[in-house]
């Protein structure tokens, strides 16, 4: 299948997720102003922790530069943060959605202005990826979302979403490449924040790990189902799996629990 080419300009929001790493978010968020072509009210950020509160309260509202910011109460997990800013992207007439980590810096201020072009040249669907970062920072087209489906929010609260997704998406034969731009990323900028995140990380890790190879028929790399869970019914969640006591402790509320936007 030949990709059309686009008539009109493609447009791009930008979507970050954070947790407990605020100088790490402040980088990232430093490293979005000087995108060409990047209005800061088509950036929005999921803050699942209070520690990244004051820092997006300082480019929020005291810089005024127009960006959203999510403020949960709680951490929703990778899944569920990569959907709310899809959906909010949509919500914007945005035709795709550049998901960054907050361990992110974009270092070339034409990174918008490169994945533009590829949409115009080779349509929107496909996945692009930021040279050699995965999942830390991938552009989610809107037509790739209408036929793939949300990110599977039973992967929670990380680690597996990111395979879950590339099977789903090249089962359908939707072809990916990298946007060869230069970034920074700080990797597993969340674990290395907090000792007790790592732990928990590891009780979870392995639960995900099973639910994948439930709905795999393998790991990353070995599946041996065409489609998920085999045809058969879906398992539950990791979040459902796990004893409350984890989930209160992943999930606590490190800030104001109103669930909004702002």
């Amino acid at each position: 299948m030949v990709a059309p080419v686009m008539d009109a300009e493609p447009r791009l929001a930008v979507g970050v997720v954070s947790l407990l790493a605020p100088d790490l978010l402040d980088r990232c968020v430093r490293s979005l102003l000087p995108q060409r072509g990047l209005d800061m009210s088509d950036v929005a950020v999921v803050a699942n922790g209070a520690r990244v509160l004051g820092v997006c309260d300082y480019w929020e509202r005291e810089q005024g530069i127009g960006l959203s910011v999510h403020r949960p109460g709680r951490n929703l997990g990778t899944c569920e943060s990569w959907n709310r800013l899809c959906r909010w992207a949509w919500g914007r007439g945005a035709d795709a959605a550049l998901i960054l980590n907050d361990d992110m810096e974009l270092l070339e201020p034409g990174t918008l202005e490169a994945f533009a072009a590829v949409y115009r040249e080779g349509g929107l669907r496909q996945m692009r990826f930021v040279m050699a970062c995965g999942f830390s920072a991938v552009a989610v087209t809107r037509a790739v979302w209408d036929e793939v489906g949300e990110f599977d929010a039973g992967f929670w609260p990380a680690y597996f979403e990111d395979n879950d997704y590339w099977r789903r998406f090249t089962l359908r034969g939707i072809l990916w490449d990298h946007v060869m731009v230069q970034s920074r990323h700080e990797g597993s900028g969340t674990l290395k924040a907090d000792p007790q995140v790592n732990a928990l990380n590891g009780i979870t890790f392995s639960v995900n790990s099973d639910r994948y190879h439930a709905k795999w028929g393998g790991g990353p790399h070995h599946e041996t189902y065409a489609e998920p869970w085999n045809g058969g019914p879906p398992r539950p969640g990791t979040r459902e799996l796990i004893s409350p006591e984890v989930v209160a402790k992943v999930e606590a509320a490190y800030g104001e629990a109103d669930d909004s936007w702002r």
